[in-house]
């Protein structure tokens, strides 16, 4: 996985998951990191960058240590 210096705009999309599942996306060198959540509802919750206070107020607690993974949407349509 490579990681490039990135800076969020209106038009980008987060990914919120916690340092744990993070650790093991990189131990398991995932692509795609699942909570129970996701796998539960069977779908990636991403948020915009609007939405990213209330989602890690409503969802994550400090002790869970969240990261805010952002993504270039226009990189990512392009992908999909």
């Amino acid at each position: 996985m490579s990681s490039q210096q990135y800076s969020p705009t209106l038009n980008s999309i987060c990914r919120i998951i916690t340092a744990d599942l993070w650790n093991q996306v990189i131990e398991e060198r995932e692509w795609v990191p699942l909570n129970e959540l996701d796998k539960k509802d069977g779908f990636v919750h991403l948020s915009t960058v609007d939405q990213v206070l209330e989602t890690l107020n409503r969802y994550f607690g400090v002790e869970q240590n969240p990261l805010i993974i952002i993504l270039d949407r226009d990189r990512l349509e392009k992908k999909l």
